[in-house]
């Protein structure tokens, strides 16, 4: 049994102990700037995640120090699905209404074989 294969049944643990936790959001994927340098996001699309809401203050990996509004943390989907891939600059709505932008994404472990993401966290300002 690999090392990738212990990671991915630990991972379907935890997923399977959270799965009563996560809430549906929306991600909208960033596409481009208008002429006007608007955002412009492509349709969006429903996704599960934990959600931490509430500004705090944390610390980039360059070593800012940012204010976010909130933590969100995806796992994978029950059919198999990987973990979302998400960038710098996507937009997220949460249950509660809230809109943020995505000002940094950290996979908190990956798949030593695959490299795919198990957990991606992201922060939303």
């Amino acid at each position: 049994m690999g090392l990738g294969s212990v990671f991915s049944g630990g991972v379907e643990a935890i997923r399977l102990t959270i799965e009563s936790m996560q809430v549906e959001v929306q991600h909208e994927e960033w596409l481009q700037q208008d002429a006007l340098g608007k955002p412009v996001y492509d349709a969006p699309i429903v996704r599960l995640a934990i959600v931490q809401e509430g500004r705090r203050q944390v610390q980039t990996l360059d070593g800012r120090t940012v204010t976010i509004r909130a933590i969100l943390t995806f796992y994978p989907a029950t059919n198999g699905e990987p973990v979302p891939i998400m960038k710098v600059q996507d937009r997220i709505t949460l249950p509660s209404g809230l809109i943020g932008i995505i000002s940094e994404i950290r996979d908190s472990s990956t798949n030593p074989e695959t490299a795919a993401a198990y957990v991606r966290t992201l922060w939303l300002v």
